[in-house]
């Protein structure tokens, strides 16, 4: 298990680098509201929770590449990257409006 949990740190979803830098730049566009930066932290953090349960869900096998194959790696990817484009997407919105 805590060999899986490595390589998934280890792939980053395609727009990985842009929604990162996208809650960045909202961070510190909100730098001086100090509540609203706290919740926006906090349901980043909720974000990423749902994002690897949902993974689970779609995938809940113990040994993944046993029951999934060589196919579990890009499947993974897929996912975790539609995922990442939608919250990206979410955080441009935001940027947009806090302009």
């Amino acid at each position: 298990m805590h060999r899986q949990s490595n390589y998934h740190r280890a792939v980053r979803p395609v727009g990985f680098p842009t929604a990162r830098r996208d809650y960045r730049e909202l961070l510190s566009k909100l730098k001086d509201n100090d509540n609203a930066t706290n919740k926006l932290s906090a349901a980043q953090r909720a974000w990423l929770a749902f994002k690897d349960a949902h993974i689970q869900e779609l995938y809940p096998a113990g040994e993944k590449q046993a029951e999934y194959g060589s196919k579990y790696p890009m499947c993974y990817a897929q996912v975790a990257t539609e995922m990442t484009k939608e919250r990206t997407a979410q955080l441009r919105k935001m940027l947009d409006d806090n302009a």
